[in-house]
């Protein structure tokens, strides 16, 4: 929920139109006459390095802001708004927008769905002129809209393993070996996630555990049950839930210190999202075994979200080489 107590910096004429827009269910606004500053700069700039993007900036002095807004109900849209100095900018503007939405439409050629979904996106759009006022509507396709929660699922997913990659190495770094095995005095039973939770900015809820017993003791299993379980060990299907399951595996091997990988620690498979939920807290992950049967399940064009024990995040396609995959 917008509060301007959030923004000590912001300025007045943005303040208005964030109270405007605020009813929006996802919005930008640009102040445009309180930056003149950078587009200033940007417009010397565009002039040495640039010059296409001249007549752009140019256009952006005779604004006095802009607002982008989307809405996601029956008739999902998204609506780019502008208002000008003078009435006469405003129709410079629609031209401006007009010309982009025609070369959008010249230069959307060729054959396949992305092709199709593009070329339907472009037909929606509207312009429209209202005084000083230029507004801008598209219309988001069920398609596009698809694709852009695919897009964000896979950003959510990747980022929280990269954070859980982050978390093993500190872990690693502390103390000289990996979380994935027990150290001496503590229950074998209890999951790396509870390990790596002081490198995640988890420390108090890491102190309420008992690391010397096993996940499903009063204490523990207490625990799990009345606390959320941290955010990124969620899948999409629990996340911004309070569950206790998470798909976030780590591949079990007998790697204890970085000297155990042999095969290169950019070619070792750590952990990744599997087709198997486990409770957060328990010592239950998944087997080569079980990963190689979840790639051979894939699809064409379906993919593994997997980190590498040198930290890096990739997509494995179902089309690669299953011998290759093996050797991971």
């Amino acid at each position: 929920e917008y509060d301007p107590r959030n923004l000590p910096a912001l300025t007045d004429n943005a303040n208005k139109l964030l109270k405007t827009f605020s009813g929006s269910d996802g919005f930008l606004v640009f102040d445009i006459q309180g930056a003149n500053r950078m587009i200033e700069s940007g417009l010397r700039a565009a002039k040495q390095e640039m010059p296409p993007f001249v007549p752009y900036f140019e256009m952006l002095q005779r604004m006095n802001w802009a607002a982008v807004s989307v809405e996601m109900d029956d008739s999902a849209h998204l609506t780019v708004k502008a208002e000008c100095e003078q009435i006469r900018d405003a129709a410079d503007l629609t031209k401006m927008v007009e010309d982009l939405v025609t070369m959008a439409k010249e230069n959307n050629r060729g054959f396949g769905p992305t092709v199709e979904m593009n070329s339907k996106i472009l037909d929606t759009i509207k312009v429209t002129t209202q005084g000083r006022e230029v507004e801008a509507t598209i219309k988001i396709t069920e398609e596009a809209a698809q694709k852009s929660r695919l897009a964000a699922d896979e950003v959510h997913l990747m980022n929280n393993q990269k954070q859980a990659a982050l978390s093993f190495h500190n872990f690693e770094s502390a103390y000289g070996s990996l979380p994935f095995h027990a150290r001496e005095g503590q229950s074998d039973e209890l999951s790396w996630r509870v390990r790596v939770l002081p490198f995640l900015d988890e420390m108090e809820l890491y102190k309420r555990f008992d690391l010397s017993q096993s996940w499903d003791s009063a204490k523990n299993l207490g625990i799990m049950e009345t606390t959320p379980m941290p955010a990124l060990f969620g899948g999409i299907e629990v996340f911004g839930e309070m569950g206790t399951k998470t798909n976030l595996c780590w591949v079990k091997s007998n790697v204890k210190v970085i000297g155990d990988i042999k095969n290169g620690m950019g070619n070792t498979i750590c952990f990744l999202h599997s087709d198997k939920y486990v409770n957060w807290t328990e010592n239950n992950d998944v087997t080569p075994a079980d990963v190689m049967a979840q790639f051979k399940a894939l699809k064409p064009g379906e993919y593994l979200m997997a980190s590498f024990y040198d930290g890096s995040v990739r997509k494995i396609p179902a089309e690669m080489d299953p011998e290759e995959f093996a050797k991971m």
